[in-house]
């Protein structure tokens, strides 16, 4: 599933259709996340938090996508402490 929403994605991004590319990205890094692939979602939710930023509409939804970014931030932390 994580390949096809990419593609897909990739697909929107083609077309210029930012918004679509971007659900199916946060769909991408919450799969991720839950299938341990924390550094990819980290990337993802840094980089559509980024790119929100800078839409004064979506600016606000910008510090979910950090959040989330954060806690996949401490979850890898964490996996590096205890392999430590």
């Amino acid at each position: 599933a994580v390949a096809h929403y990419e593609q897909s994605a990739d697909y929107y991004k083609g077309e210029e259709s930012n918004s679509s590319a971007n659900k199916c990205l946060l769909k991408v890094a919450a799969y991720a996340a839950q299938l341990e692939q924390y550094q990819k979602a980290i990337e993802i939710y840094e980089q559509i938090g980024t790119s929100t930023m800078d839409n004064p509409l979506l600016k606000y939804s910008a510090k979910e996508y950090f959040f989330k970014a954060a806690l996949c931030h401490f979850i890898v932390d964490e996996l590096n402490a205890k392999v430590s």
